[in-house]
């Protein structure tokens, strides 16, 4: 006896094929023999009770058809909510001959008596594709008489050409009926093989798959018998296309068929003339050709077919004679012609619905997607169409087949007429008409009322300005003047030259608050304070001083550098300076220049007065406020003034601003 345990060392590196497991529910313990095993990672058993487990592993086992083991393992359900069983230990206790492929017919494999157990069986091959979940396998649809079953077929990608060689021939096939699990555990049973050695050609396919017999429409053949037949062929014109691989074919006798194509790139055009084989299906309306191959001819033939459409309406197609809701069978692969009104367009189903008189239709524009841009909702127009009920296949087991619907196919935008187009004046257009307006309207209120209170805190600000100045430059002097007179009143007995001197200051003090006054109603009547043209601003407010003296002006900093209490302080400044360059320099020339460096404003005032003696200049005491009024508004703004003068040589104020 073997004891042969999972373990993680020397694992091959590879994506788990099952989902992550998020509940561990138990576990189990099984014995039996071993039926079928494959790739090394999962393997099924019968146990003694006659009961099939298929158990998942983490590791190879080793284990091999025709072996008695005993497995233990825990279930886990994963997160798509399936159940499944994952070894942990597997002991071998012996090893019997596997019993050989049972044969069995393709119409009973999706029986459980047959699940996991190797079996033969044979069949046409219909189809083949690439797996698109794991792209080891091929998929395979294999059609016995009235049976269609799924094969599984691992196989690399090299060997998908030879295998999509053999579609038409008959193949026998052994290996083992499972059923999915994973993402598709939901899907019917199917039968798992290999194709390298679970693969037998019984019967080539054709030479010319497209030399089939032609299928009999006199005969009076029962559904079962119609879907029992072997590959067929039907010649006719193609009357319309849709859905990327179905079509409709107009024959010889007025014989309709629809045609499902395996190969959609072979889907031809409305109006050329093809030869379709596939296999015979049916359905409540028709005769439909399944998994079928077109060819188009390479000229057109005359097949007797009338394309001209027939005029209709909707409640013809939808409703019987009394009014009642019905679908109208006869309509089904008929050309109409049909009026209607387009409700709404939706590009990425490549449809749009057709109303008129009440009821509505989708229209299938798949093969004619150019149409729908020559579309907008609300016209009204005239289309010719192909009529397609859809509706459930024939098969044994469906006791009553249901029509699920009609709807129509538009062949090309040349069948496609707009007959009016909508009013510009829609109601939704209307209503999104009123709203802008509305917003608008609310936009222009919000905006007055920011732009009032952006205003009213402009006021404030200049009543505050205008309040400070007052009280730090006139309010004070004015209280200089008064106590300059008491002084001199008491003087002016006892010391008649200290009264004089006295009432002399008090004089200049009253010149002075004369002076400040005059600017403080300048600046209330002018907006030079506003004017983004700082340079401009300049000369607005030394334009009193025009005719006394020379003013040349140099200032490179922009007005929007500048706060509105900046931008005030510097025109002061500028002003107070000129006007002592005038008054007590009397300068005629004067230079102004100026610059911004960064976050710093640099500038000053140059003359060519008389000069003076900065260490010995006048201040308040002697009735001259100019250049302390200068350094207080300079202190406020972190600022400096600096000085140079020599008397007889001019003088050059300097002023910065951080």
């Amino acid at each position: 006896m073997v004891l042969l345990l999972a373990t993680a060392i020397g694992a091959p590196n590879r994506m788990p094929l099952q989902p992550e497991a998020t509940e561990h529910v138990g576990e189990f313990c099984h014995t039996g023999t071993v039926t079928m095993a494959c790739h090394n990672y999962s393997f099924a058993l019968e146990s003694r009770d006659g009961r099939r487990h298929f158990v998942f592993a983490e590791e190879p086992f080793g284990v091999r058809p025709g072996d008695i083991i005993a497995v233990e393992g825990i279930r886990l359900r994963h997160d798509n909510d399936a159940v499944h069983e994952r070894a942990c230990q597997v002991r071998r206790l012996g090893h019997v001959a596997p019993p050989p492929p049972k044969e069995v017919p393709l119409s009973e494999l999706i029986k459980r008596d047959h699940l996991y157990r190797q079996i033969t069986t044979e069949g046409t091959l219909v189809l083949v594709r690439q797996d698109e979940v794991d792209n080891q396998f091929v998929q395979m649809l294999v059609k016995d008489g009235a049976t269609v079953f799924n094969v599984a077929a691992m196989a690399d990608t090299s060997q998908m050409s030879s295998i999509s060689s053999l579609l038409g021939a008959r193949l026998r096939m052994t290996g083992f009926p499972s059923l999915a699990s994973g993402v598709r555990r939901n899907i019917a049973p199917y039968l798992s093989i290999n194709a390298t050695n679970g693969l037998e050609v019984v019967r080539p396919p054709p030479d010319d798959i497209f030399a089939a017999p032609e299928f009999d429409f006199d005969s009076r053949w029962t559904p079962g018998e119609i879907v029992g037949m072997d590959m067929r062929r039907f010649e006719g014109v193609v009357a319309a296309t849709w859905g990327g691989d179905q079509m409709m074919v107009f024959g010889r006798d007025f014989h309709r068929v629809k045609a499902i194509l395996s190969r959609p790139e072979e889907l031809p055009a409305a109006g050329d003339s093809v030869v379709v084989v596939g296999f015979p299906d049916t359905d409540l309306y028709g005769v439909n050709l399944i998994y079928a191959r077109c060819k188009t001819l390479p000229a057109k033939r005359d097949f007797g077919v009338d394309l001209k459409p027939a005029d209709a309406t909707l409640r013809q197609l939808m409703t019987d004679a009394n009014g009642r809701p019905r679908i109208n069978g006869y309509s089904h692969g008929r050309l109409l012609r049909i009026r209607g009104v387009v409700l709404d367009l939706q590009p990425s189903l490549a449809l749009f619905s057709l109303n008129d008189d009440g009821l509505t239709m989708p229209v299938d524009c798949s093969s004619a997607s150019d149409a729908l841009p020559l579309l907008e909702p609300k016209s009204r127009i005239e289309a010719v169409v192909l009529a397609v009920t859809e509706t459930d296949g024939w098969r044994e087991s469906l006791v009553l087949p249901q029509t699920r619907g009609l709807k129509l196919v538009l062949r090309s935008s040349d069948d496609l007429k707009v007959l009016a187009r909508p009013p510009w004046w829609t109601p939704a257009r209307l209503t999104a008409v009123v709203v802008a307006l509305v917003l608008i309207m609310v936009m222009i209120v919000v905006a007055n009322r920011i732009v009032n209170r952006i205003m009213m805190r402009r006021k404030v600000s200049e009543r505050t300005r205008l309040a400070v100045e007052l009280h730090d430059s006139l309010s004070q002097t004015l209280t200089g003047v008064a106590l300059q007179l008491s002084a001199g009143h008491d003087a002016v007995d006892d010391d008649p030259g200290t009264a004089k001197s006295l009432l002399e200051t008090a004089e200049r003090m009253l010149e002075s608050s004369r002076t400040e006054l005059k600017n403080c109603l300048f600046d209330l009547r002018n907006d030079t304070v506003d004017d983004p043209d700082f340079p401009r601003a300049i000369a607005r407010t030394l334009s009193a001083f025009g005719a006394e003296a020379h003013i040349s002006l140099r200032f490179n900093a922009a007005r929007s550098q500048m706060t509105d209490s900046t931008a005030h302080a510097v025109l002061c400044i500028i002003r107070e300076l000129v006007a002592n360059a005038v008054r007590h320099g009397a300068a005629t020339r004067i230079w102004i220049a100026g610059v911004a460096d960064g976050t710093r404003l640099r500038f000053s005032v140059r003359d060519n007065g008389c000069g003076f003696d900065p260490s010995r200049s006048p201040g308040p005491r002697e009735g001259h406020f100019g250049l302390s009024g200068i350094h207080e508004r300079l202190a406020a703004m972190k600022g400096n003034l600096s000085i140079k003068s020599t008397p007889g040589k001019g003088t050059k104020a300097s002023v910065t601003i951080v």
